[in-house]
């Protein structure tokens, strides 16, 4: 049994048993290894940076690895970073770079869901999205993933008043991830928790979350083993 880290900031992952695809910041690069598991991107909160232009350009460089599976996290935050016009702009030029080379994209986004929601609209479904860090009630789910969306879920699943919580039990798990984002806690433990939420087997819920991985990343994946 393999369980799936879909999104982590921490360092990779030596255990045979635990797949994690480590998501670096564009500055980053130097992170970048010969094995393990990449996307790349530039996050909604550096958007105000000075010299967006030269990151755009090392984006481009990067999505062009094999080491480099994905664009992410990019997206959305109203409530941090440049101005929503600016990260706007920003999300659709990384995003039009992944289509140039067919790599899927994972997505940041805070209470920006349908500005969100329009820039799909505006791409084709030849590559798969997902949205990272999911904690929404099951409206806002549903509006997701019937436009397109997987969604990820991290350590907000443990804490007791968390929207996901009420929620995780109405989502299709074929368009399901868990992931440690930046926090302390296991990858073992989500899984855990959310085979209990979602009253199924551990090895149930594992084996659906590869499958839906070997799909989202596809042909990256295939490179790469």
């Amino acid at each position: 049994m393999v369980l799936v880290d879909f999104h982590t900031h921490s360092a990779t992952c030596n255990n045979s048993k635990i797949i994690a695809v480590k998501s670096l910041d564009v500055a980053k690069e130097n992170q970048i290894g010969q094995s393990g598991l990449y996307t790349i991107g530039l996050h909604p909160w550096e958007s105000d940076r000075l010299n967006l232009q030269d990151f755009i350009k090392k984006i481009q460089g990067c999505l062009k690895l094999d080491s480099i599976i994905g664009l992410g996290e990019v997206g959305l935050d109203k409530l941090r970073g440049g101005s929503l016009e600016i990260q706007r702009e920003i999300l659709i030029k990384q995003i039009s770079l992944a289509y140039k080379v067919q790599k899927p994209v994972v997505v940041h986004c805070v209470k920006a869901w349908n500005e969100l929601l329009e820039i799909k609209k505006t791409f084709s479904d030849d590559i798969p999205w997902a949205v990272h860090g999911f904690n929404g009630n099951f409206q806002l789910a549903e509006q997701l993933v019937d436009a397109g969306f997987y969604l990820s879920v991290g350590p907000t699943l443990l804490r007791s008043n968390s929207k996901i919580r009420s929620s995780i039990g109405q989502l299709p798990l074929d368009k399901l991830f868990f992931e440690t984002d930046d926090s302390n806690i296991s990858i073992e433990s989500i899984f855990n928790e959310g085979s209990s939420l979602l009253k199924q087997s551990l090895s149930t819920i594992a084996e659906q979350l590869y499958k839906n991985f070997a799909l989202f990343f596809g042909k990256q994946i295939l490179i790469r083993s």
